[in-house]
């Protein structure tokens, strides 16, 4: 059996300099939503708000993805910056995920997995991760993913920088 779906993002396009302010789940009833959300050929997405959910969050930008403010919590997380960074040297994209990381960009990457909402941090599980620069912070470690079919995950970059403030860096086998 093969089951084929479908996944459509919400494109959005910014104007020059433009924002977007994303709450997801603003009733706080539930956080069951997937998130899906694509900028068109050439934009930078610049969110502020916050993400939370117990799904899955993909998150794509020909230019770039920057979160100054908010954060994201949720399963996995997919975050494409294609030309552009995702994050920046002065604000690292907050996230506190409990599942794997995937993040790709042609530049810099700047994450830091850390306590967000109310919930402790988890440990940063990494899928793949490849950029020019990458930049990792952690407050309960960083691992690589050991789950099933999975275990090929990489950190491609010219320069990688990964610091786990608590726990550990790896896992020990």
């Amino acid at each position: 059996v093969v089951t084929i779906r479908q996944q459509d993002p919400l494109t959005v396009q910014l104007m020059k300099d433009g924002k977007l302010t994303l709450k997801a789940d603003i009733s706080g009833s539930t956080t069951d939503g997937k998130v899906y959300l694509a900028g068109v050929k050439g934009s930078k997405l610049d969110i502020s708000g916050k993400i939370n959910t117990t799904q899955d969050v993909k998150l794509m930008s020909d230019s770039g993805i920057v979160m100054n403010e908010g954060g994201i919590t949720g399963k996995n997380l997919i975050i494409m910056g294609g030309n552009g960074d995702v994050g920046s040297a002065d604000h690292n994209v907050n996230i506190n995920i409990k599942g794997n990381l995937e993040a790709n960009s042609r530049n810099d990457i700047y994450i830091h997995q850390t306590a967000l909402d109310g919930q402790a941090a988890n440990a940063l599980t990494l899928l793949s991760v490849a950029g020019r620069n990458i930049n990792l912070l952690a407050d309960a470690g960083i691992q690589m993913t050991t789950e099933n079919g999975k275990t090929m995950g990489y950190i491609n970059g010219q320069t990688i920088n990964l610091h786990a403030l608590g726990g550990n860096l790896g896992l020990a086998g």
